[in-house]
C-alpha cells in the first residue's frame, strides 16, 4: 500500500542510491515492486541505462571536428565520393565478463547522462571489424588474439 511515509522512504532511498534495484527497495515493509515503480513514476523518476563509452583524450574532440570540416569541403568540391569511401569500425568483446546494461539502471527525475568507461585492454577478448562502402557491407571479420 502506498502511504506518504513509504513514498518518502522510497524516494529518499533512490535519491541516496540512484542505482538501487527495484527489488532491493521492496525491503521497506509492506511495499511491492509495483508500488515502488508507481511511486518513482509519480515523482517523474525514470530508469536510465548506462552508456558504455571508450576513453577520449583531450585532443580527440578537435581532431573529430577537423576531420568533419575537411570531409565536408572535399565532398563539396567532389574530391571525395561518399559512395566510394569505406566507413569502418571495430568492437572488442570481453570474454571474461561484461557490463549487462539491461540490469543497470539509474533512477532519476533528470537524465544523468550516466556513462561507464569501457576499457579495451583485456587478456580475453575478440575484436570484430566491419566496413561499409556504398550499400555494401565488408565483413564482419573476427580478429582473435589482439
Amino acid at each position: 500500500a502506498t502511504t506518504e511515509g513509504n513514498s518518502l522512504d522510497v524516494l529518499h532511498s533512490f535519491i541516496e542510491n540512484p542505482q538501487e534495484s527495484l527489488s532491493s527497495a521492496t525491503q521497506i515493509p509492506d511495499i511491492s515492486v509495483t508500488t515502488v515503480k508507481n511511486i518513482l513514476k509519480g515523482s517523474n523518476f525514470k530508469p536510465y541505462k548506462v552508456h558504455l563509452v571508450h576513453e577520449l583524450n583531450e585532443d580527440d574532440f578537435d581532431q573529430r571536428i577537423e576531420f568533419c570540416e575537411t570531409m565536408i569541403v572535399k565532398i563539396d568540391r567532389n574530391e571525395i565520393v561518399v559512395n566510394n569511401t569505406v566507413f569502418s569500425d571495430e568492437c572488442s568483446f570481453k570474454l571474461n565478463g561484461s557490463v549487462n546494461r539491461h540490469n543497470c539502471r539509474y533512477w532519476s527525475s533528470e537524465n544523468p547522462h550516466w556513462m561507464r568507461e569501457a576499457h579495451t585492454q583485456y587478456p580475453l577478448k575478440v575484436n570484430v571489424w566491419l566496413g561499409v562502402i556504398g550499400t555494401q557491407l565488408v565483413g564482419p571479420f573476427i580478429i582473435e588474439g589482439i
